[in-house]
């Protein structure tokens, strides 16, 4: 593919559980296996297309916490600029607590932390970011407020957008 991918989106640390059976409320269960693993539909997405060949920018915010810190490592080692890997001090890093039961059925709990940070005013109107861009992929893990600006930026530098529906109650307008 000729051009440059910019995905604007979420990083989250998944903590990943399995248990016997999802609980009542007030009842503790013993669960076991913890995975802990880099998360986020924003990561990921990038993340793997970055592993597909794809020239792939990533913006996001992290917090400045030790699962910021090791989401940060992880993707500069997947190549990633750190000058787009945006953090605060105010939020911790996004994270994901996931139940896993028998047969794969989940439920996920997500704290947003920085990436509910993530503002219109992270996002640079111009410059090389935008220069070789021909697609702008998001979701909806961080604000709307980025989300739209992003897109409406995408569409004006003449990129292909696509977004990804996938927050409870959200829409890309």
């Amino acid at each position: 593919m000729k051009g440059r991918i910019l995905v604007l989106g979420s990083s989250n640390m998944d903590l990943i559980l399995r248990i016997p059976r999802f609980h009542r409320p007030g009842e503790t269960i013993i669960g076991k296996d913890l995975a802990i693993a880099f998360g986020g539909k924003g990561a990921n997405q990038a993340v793997a297309a970055g592993r597909l060949g794809g020239k792939v920018l990533f913006l996001t915010k992290l917090g400045k916490d030790s699962f910021g810190e090791s989401y940060r490592r992880y993707l500069i080692q997947n190549g990633f600029s750190p000058r787009l890997l945006l953090r605060t001090s105010d939020l911790p890093t996004g994270v994901a607590l996931i139940e896993v039961v028998p047969g794969g059925e989940n439920r996920i709990i997500v704290s947003p932390g920085a990436n509910g940070a993530l503002s219109a005013g992270d996002l640079p109107r111009r410059g090389k970011i935008w220069k070789g861009t021909t697609v702008f992929l998001t979701q909806l893990e961080t604000p709307l407020e980025a989300v739209s600006l992003g897109l409406r930026l995408a569409r004006e530098k003449g990129a292909l957008t696509l977004g990804v529906v996938n927050a409870v109650g959200s829409t890309i307008a």
